[in-house]
């Protein structure tokens, strides 16, 4: 920006230097005032022309940045060939009244004229760029839609060392197009997929199935495959289905999810069935009579909120299966009832339209009577 008010600043100093210099002639004495202003005008013209060519290009250049993964030598000669246009217009910046004076003794071009040469190579070399870019989009297509994803699932710091080997492969394939070898590319490509893909799943089984395997671990070793091996088989089964779901699905997150929180289930009732066995275990003289009184309780409290008939006289047991048919009753009435609270609803939404209706006409009936009386 100071750059560019240091310019415009200079080139008016320049223009009324030359205005001052530059008196109205006669026909005889050469130039009047009117090809004087028309050579200032045409003068500014250049100097704003070259201007917003060199900020367009500033842009450009700042965006081809990141694209030396396509070609870092081309990356490098579009920078080198930027330095130069820099170096011109500096110059003209720092003299923009001699902008079509000649560059130097050696040359006949202007100022401008070198600096719109400068820029032609360099719109040259960056359309070169460009076009590789294209090729390789097109040609790698997949292999940019893996690393992306690896990315997004933060594969370089799950499994930083993997990433790495990965992240040189996957550069060897922008090399590859860029020597326009195809066919090794596309033959490299396979490769890559197939590793990206093993990386995928290593990357999901660290977020998902590692933390369920070290629980599982973690119980192991304090014995509950001992003191509850039946809960301990099924949560086993569950964290193998987990682990089988992510290998084969790593991108379904729903699929995933719902299998991790079924493993999760399994590790709170082994848990829960390990502390019941333990506490079993710490009755002295076998007495379990207050231990099963306890348990009835419980039962008898959920009866009790639900209907309130006794069932002493039932077995543990049977209680249980009392209660489960009492709530499957409960949820098919909860279903048989839904279409006449449906029905009720939209009865309801009737009513409440017909009286929005009858509203409106009460009130236009009586802004009708309120202009009857006025008239009166």
């Amino acid at each position: 920006m100071m750059r560019n008010i240091k310019c415009s600043a200079l080139c008016m100093v320049f223009l009324m230097m030359t205005g001052c210099q530059s008196t109205p002639q006669s026909p005889e004495g050469g130039q009047d005032s009117t090809s004087v202003s028309t050579e200032q005008n045409d003068l500014l013209a250049t100097i704003e022309r070259i201007r917003e060519v060199h900020t367009e290009w500033r842009a450009k250049i700042k965006a081809s940045h990141p694209m030396s993964i396509y070609s870092k030598n081309m990356v490098n000669d579009l920078l080198d060939q930027w330095e130069d246009v820099q170096h011109i217009y500096r110059q003209i910046e720092k003299e923009p009244g001699g902008v079509n004076e000649d560059y130097s003794l050696f040359s006949s071009r202007s100022y401008a004229q070198t600096f719109d040469q400068a820029v032609a190579d360099l719109a040259e070399k960056h359309l070169a760029l460009l076009a590789l870019q294209q090729r390789a989009d097109k040609l790698l297509a997949p292999s940019i839609k893996a690393m992306k994803y690896l990315a997004s699932i933060g594969a370089d710091k799950e499994s930083s060392r993997e990433f790495k080997v990965l992240a040189r492969q996957y550069r060897r394939l922008f090399r590859e197009v860029e020597s326009n070898d195809i066919d090794d590319a596309q033959s490299l490509q396979a490769e890559f997929l197939r590793d990206a893909k093993a990386l995928e799943v290593k990357v999901a089984h660290k977020i998902y199935i590692e933390p369920l395997e070290s629980i599982v671990d973690r119980m192991e070793s304090d014995d509950y495959d001992d003191i509850v091996p039946l809960s301990f088989l099924a949560l086993s089964a569950a964290v193998e289905t987990a682990k089988s779901v992510v290998h084969s699905s790593p991108r379904d997150k729903d699929k995933i999810a719902d299998a991790v929180e079924k493993g999760q289930i399994e590790i709170q009732h082994t848990e829960n069935i390990a502390q019941e066995v333990k506490n079993l275990k710490s009755i002295r003289g076998r007495k379990y009579e207050a231990y099963l009184l306890n348990i009835e309780a419980y039962l008898d409290n959920i009866n009790l909120a639900l209907d309130g008939e006794s069932m002493r006289r039932l077995s543990i047991a049977s209680r249980a299966e009392k209660l489960a048919k009492y709530a499957n009753t409960i949820t098919l009435q909860s279903k048989n009832d839904q279409p006449a609270i449906r029905k009720l609803k939209n009865e309801l939404d009737d009513t409440t339209k017909q009286n929005l209706i009858l509203k409106e006409k009460i009130s236009s009936l009586e802004s009708k009577l309120d202009i009857s009386e006025e008239e009166r």
